[in-house]
């Protein structure tokens, strides 16, 4: 029978030591715990379990003390677990089995995140188990690897990409301080010499960046790291989706969309790509395609051997998910092209956002006008797909609006005119939708509706009727001259709401 050494590296560990080294201690033959300066029962709790015990200056290098943990090891194999990981009864045996009865010299674990904060584990993968080799060693003083060395002297071959599940709570928000951990890494990495930087510790660091949601720093180290991925190989897939999510956080949506698309074509099952673009063409108001997107989403098969997950989001979850958002859809899509023609002088960014994706499942494009002084403000809203701005010197509302009519596709069928603020709902997308699939009209009117800004209830006293659609062949005369006495008008009783 084939011997493991467990290697485990410990400081300050009371609170999870014991549990880690029982669910170990009919596997292994021998225990090295080299400790980095405990004051509590750490080293109390080792001795119970025969541990050969060793004491290391702790010098902000995770490498280095791993790598003396594994200069101890004397059996054939070794298992390297942190004191706040733990193995079940049935992961034990798949490791006995796999070592003895397979040629392997090396196996990825899944490491099971619980985090019972958000209700949900999700699973990464991290090699654990190698045969004991003086070769093997690991490299970098954070988020150590041993994959590099490995693969200097053995073939792809000789891995194993296994599902063999080790659980960890080392990131339950319930019981660490996240905030300390996330210090501490920076802390280490911004140690780092200039001659120590590779493309590995710029992916390393705008993970920090990341899950400390400065995106913009996080995004300039990502970019970094994809210039130099030789030693970034298992984490290509995270480092880019990683990247992409940084880009969307930051608004470059049509970028984002374009670069996911492309990578779609040759990695169709990508499934973290499709939940991405269903939260990015959610927040654009495209109800329709977004659920289609989550629905792809959910039916490909988690695979937490290739990539680890960045969107933890279970069956029920996606299902709801679903139901929600198609109470939102219109009920049939618009077989003629409308383009929205927004008037906006006052709205900053976030709130032009907030009304255009109101009408995003209704109209093909838009048309943002506004006066010249305003359009830098305004510039990222070009990232919404199918979104253009346009600056005009003349802020008078009909000369905006005739400036924009420049910009119009050919292919343009009504023109929908809107204003600072004013939303649409889904009923009265719905209405128009119906109106032109079925009908050859040349405008509709609609009652404009103030709102109340505190509860959103219509204030009725003010509601006046107001011509918004307009065909294109006759928007200069129904438009400009008002004249729409021989004209196919319907009057609506719907809403657009200011």
């Amino acid at each position: 029978m084939k011997t493991i050494s467990l290697c485990m590296i410990t400081q300050n560990n009371e609170r999870t030591l014991e549990r880690a080294l029982n669910s170990v201690s009919s596997l292994v033959n021998e225990i090295i715990i080299v400790d980095t300066g405990s004051s509590d029962k750490t080293i109390e709790i080792a001795k119970k379990f025969n541990s050969k015990i060793y004491h290391f200056i702790w010098c902000n290098d995770f490498s280095k003390a791993r790598n003396f943990a594994l200069d101890k090891a004397t059996m054939e194999w070794i298992l390297v677990l942190d004191s706040d990981e733990y193995i079940e009864q049935t992961t034990a045996i798949r490791i006995r089995n796999n070592i003895e009865t397979k040629n392997f010299k090396a196996y990825t674990m899944l490491i099971n995140n619980i985090n019972k904060k958000y209700t949900h584990e999700n699973s990464h993968p991290l090699t654990k188990l190698f045969i004991n080799d003086k070769d093997i060693r690991y490299e970098h003083r954070i988020h150590e690897q041993i994959d590099w060395s490995f693969f200097e002297k053995y073939q792809p071959e000789d891995f194993c990409y296994s599902d063999m599940l080790v659980m960890h709570d080392g990131y339950d928000e319930t019981i660490i301080d996240a905030n300390k951990k996330s210090k501490r890494n920076l802390d280490i990495l911004l140690s780092y010499t200039e001659k120590e930087k590779d493309g590995y510790y710029y992916y390393l660091l705008g993970k920090v960046y990341f899950y400390d949601t400065k995106f913009e720093m996080a995004l300039s180290n990502f970019k970094k790291a994809l210039d130099d991925t030789d030693k970034i190989i298992g984490q290509l897939k995270d480092l880019f989706l990683k990247k992409l999510h940084c880009l969307y956080k930051l608004g470059y949506y049509k970028q984002t969309l374009k670069e996911i698309d492309d990578c779609l074509i040759e990695e169709h099952n990508f499934r973290e790509l499709y939940y991405l673009k269903f939260l990015i063409l959610k927040d654009c108001g495209f109800v329709t395609d977004c659920i289609e997107n989550l629905k792809i989403f959910g039916k490909i098969d988690n695979n937490f051997v290739s990539y680890p997950i960045l969107y933890a989001v279970s069956d029920k979850d996606i299902l709801w998910t679903i139901n929600k958002y198609s109470n939102y859809m219109i009920n049939e899509k618009c077989i003629k092209n409308i383009t929205l023609m927004y008037v906006c002088k006052e709205l900053n960014y976030n709130n032009l956002k907030s009304s255009l994706i109101n009408y995003m499942d209704l109209v093909k494009d838009i048309i943002v006008v506004t006066p010249i002084n305003k359009i830098n403000d305004l510039k990222l809203i070009e990232e919404i797909p199918n979104v253009k701005s346009v600056g005009c010197n003349n802020s008078n509302d009909d000369n905006m609006i005739f400036n924009g009519l420049n910009y119009l596709n050919n292919d343009c069928d009504y023109i929908l005119l809107g204003y600072d603020g004013e939303l649409v709902s889904k009923d009265t997308c719905d209405y128009i939708s119906h109106t032109l699939n079925n009908s050859n009209v040349d405008g509709i009117t609609f009652n404009l509706t103030l709102l109340n800004k505190n509860n959103f209830i219509p204030i009725n006293i003010l509601q006046y009727s107001t011509l918004r659609l307009f065909k294109r062949s006759t928007f200069n005369i129904s438009y400009l001259f008002k004249a729409t006495n021989n004209l196919n008008i319907i009057e609506s009783q719907y809403e657009i709401n200011i």
